[in-house]
């Protein structure tokens, strides 16, 4: 036998004495490996999910677990009791309920949510809210701390002026900029009227001026009615 054969030969008994031999069965003494072994018969399920006490009970997770198992048991539910392959009374309840639940639990805003609502119905056993009526109840929008002082009705006139100042300040530019425009465009239409035709040019001006006259009389005769 070669070296590179006995090298070979080596290095294989070294890799089957760390990894084991693939062909090896298991040990007939070592216990069963179940896969979702909390998972029971639909029917067990169905009447465990109507019981539940919370979202948690529902998908049987504890609080603490990461989304990952919570997306695991949810989807190992939804193999026992979707309605395509279970046709059991209250299989489709379930479902529902196990939807919900995993909507909530999945999401850490919609989770952090419903710890608070845990916790308030652990303080107060007497209140019977369900989950949707308490966040409804608490969902209120908190406005800003600026919002609100502005919405407050003795700052009505403040904020009216305040309005008027900043729409100035805002359309003044654009009215500046509007009329250099117009300036840089007209000019020198006027400057070329004026030198190849002085007489529309000066026409021009008066029917000008003449306007100019009218609106003024206008204004006068208003303020003195």
């Amino acid at each position: 036998m070669s070296a590179t054969a006995k090298y070979m030969q080596h290095m294989s008994s070294a890799l089957s004495s760390l990894l084991g031999d693939p062909g090896m069965k298991p040990n007939a003494s070592d216990p069963p490996v179940k896969p979702n072994a909390w998972l029971g018969h639909a029917e067990d399920e169905i009447s465990r999910i109507s019981t539940a006490a919370s979202y948690y009970d529902v998908l049987n997770v504890g609080s603490a677990v990461p989304i990952a198992t919570v997306r695991q048991h949810y989807y190992a539910l939804a193999r026992v009791l979707h309605p395509d392959k279970c046709t059991l009374p209250g299989a489709q309840s379930a479902m529902a309920e196990v939807s919900v639940a995993y909507d909530t639990l999945a999401n850490s805003v919609k989770k952090s949510l419903y710890d608070e609502y845990l916790e308030d119905i652990a303080d107060d056993p007497t209140s019977a809210a369900s989950y949707a009526e308490w966040e409804v109840r608490n969902q209120q929008v908190a406005l800003p701390e600026w919002l609100s002082f502005l919405m407050l009705p003795k700052n009505y006139g403040w904020v009216t002026t305040m309005t008027f100042v900043l729409c100035a300040v805002l359309i003044s530019p654009v009215l500046i900029l509007s009329s250099g425009v117009a300036w840089v465009i007209f000019s020198p239409v006027l400057v070329v009227l004026k030198m190849y035709s002085p007489d529309k040019f000066d026409g021009i001006l008066k029917r000008a001026e003449e306007e100019r006259a009218k609106w003024n009389e206008k204004i006068k005769e208003s303020y003195e009615s």
